[in-house]
């Protein structure tokens, strides 16, 4: 009976022994998923935030290159602008000094012109007054000599 007693009291313990180690197994298990699990997570999450990252890094370089390229086209812009005024300028300056110097050489001709015109008048006055004297001279002589 005792020898009964005692078998019976091995076996349960032997079963609580079993059930232990196989819920023990269970929970390690379990464990080992669950840390399995946020290992993957982690690395998911770390993953995609790299990612975000390097977008964000890539869209801030595209952003900051056309910024660049906008600027380099205003600026070539308004200096060819600036080159045009300046040119414009210039051939307006040259216009206007040949414009100043053909109005200055018409002026000129038309003083000499005039000087010329003022002269010849001179020497067809003076060689008519020559001849009215030569005239009146001549035919006083005459009458004087016919008296």
């Amino acid at each position: 009976m005792i020898s009964s007693s005692i078998s019976s009291n091995i076996s349960i313990i032997t079963t609580i022994i079993i059930i232990v180690v196989v819920i023990m197994i269970i929970i390690i298990i379990i464990i080992i998923i669950i840390i399995i699990i946020i290992i993957i997570i982690i690395i998911i999450i770390i993953i995609i935030i790299i990612i975000i990252i390097v977008i964000i890094v890539i869209i801030i370089i595209i952003i900051i290159i056309i910024i660049i390229i906008i600027i380099i086209i205003i600026i070539i812009i308004i200096i060819i602008i600036i080159i045009i005024i300046i040119i414009i300028i210039i051939i307006i300056i040259i216009i206007i000094i040949i414009i100043i110097i053909i109005i200055i050489i018409i002026i000129i001709i038309i003083i000499i012109i005039i000087i010329i015109i003022i002269i010849i008048i001179t020497i067809i006055i003076i060689i008519i007054v020559i001849i009215i004297i030569i005239i009146i001279m001549y035919y006083t002589y005459i009458s004087d000599v016919s008296t």
